[in-house]
């Protein structure tokens, strides 16, 4: 089971995508003590079945009480390990990353919107925002110990999608040792849709653009994709997807029913659908051979023709 903590009210970013609800920061503050009845009311005595927490944003990391609810955490559940999904403007200073580092299990997950400050800025709409983000994942990996991973998060929108060659080549040139890349598809919720006109972005779009981005998925095993329908992707492409949305976020099409790898596909966003409609799903007739896993989140581990 995994556990997500969102610091809703916590933000130093002004992101045209981000999926947050348009007021939320007008939202209670995330303290310890409102952690805590947060915790008891999510997930009752059950502490024993918490495989992972998030702490999610707005950003984690602009909690004042930041390090000693994460100590807390840790306490509380001794074997879980502790995600934050940062900006990662906070890890630009040595000090604040190695008291995190500190800390122990945790891992961190940091998007980076553009191969440049250029580009990164034009979505986070802070000026240097892009220098302070990649000076704290040079600080976290030169910092971390053996068990602390680091996730870069490249995420698809009209904004950034003609980029994402670049900006992972750069990426990977620039961070060889990082653990793990998610290109990971908008989800239409919050601010992103307050904000669609500039974000937009479709399936059929985004499929394209994978083309030219296979030769480093070949070449870095360790790159996801991450939010997508199988049917809106190459077969090529599949051992890389992973399903990712609860089944509350997602809908299936009568269609979907004809769909030979249906019981292996995340679904379609809800709010994907009420936006864009129905005509780019169509159900999968493979005749390839499917080398299926016992991972949910990750059923397909290859697709090969049959002989």
């Amino acid at each position: 089971m995994h556990l997500e903590i969102p610091f809703w009210n916590q933000c130093n970013n002004n992101c045209v995508m981000c999926t947050n609800p348009p007021n939320f920061r007008r939202e209670k503050p995330i303290d310890l003590a409102s952690i805590k009845k947060y915790l008891k009311w999510k997930i009752g005595g059950e502490e024993d079945n918490i495989k992972s927490i998030y702490l999610t944003g707005g950003e984690p990391t602009m909690q004042p009480n930041f390090l000693t609810i994460i100590n807390y955490l840790q306490k509380k559940f001794p074997v879980s390990r502790i995600n934050i999904l940062s900006n990662g403007r906070r890890f630009f200073y040595e000090d604040f990353t190695k008291a995190c580092i500190a800390l122990g299990k945790v891992s961190f997950i940091i998007p980076v919107h553009g191969p440049d400050s250029k580009s990164h800025d034009a979505v986070t709409r802070i000026k240097g925002s892009f220098e302070q983000t990649l000076g704290g994942i040079e600080n976290i990996l030169s910092l971390r110990r053996p068990d602390q991973e680091i996730e870069i998060r490249l995420v698809a929108t009209k904004f950034t999608h003609k980029n994402l060659r670049k900006t992972l080549d750069s990426l990977l040139k620039k961070f060889p040792t990082i653990h793990r890349i998610v290109i990971i598809f908008l989800e239409y919720e919050g601010q992103a849709v307050e904000n669609l006109k500039s974000v937009r972005l479709t399936y059929s779009d985004f499929g394209s653009d994978l083309k030219e981005l296979m030769p480093y998925l070949r070449k870095y095993k360790n790159i996801r994709l991450y939010h997508l329908p199988l049917c809106t992707v190459s077969e090529e492409f599949w051992p890389f997807v992973w399903r990712t949305l609860g089944e509350d976020e997602v809908a299936y099409l009568n269609k979907c029913d004809k769909c030979k790898v249906k019981e292996f596909c995340l679904g379609i966003h809800k709010k994907y659908l009420e936006l864009f409609g129905p005509k780019e799903f169509r159900p999968v007739q493979t005749s390839h051979a499917l080398k299926i896993s016992d991972n949910y989140h990750h059923p397909i581990i290859s697709v090969e023709k049959k002989s």
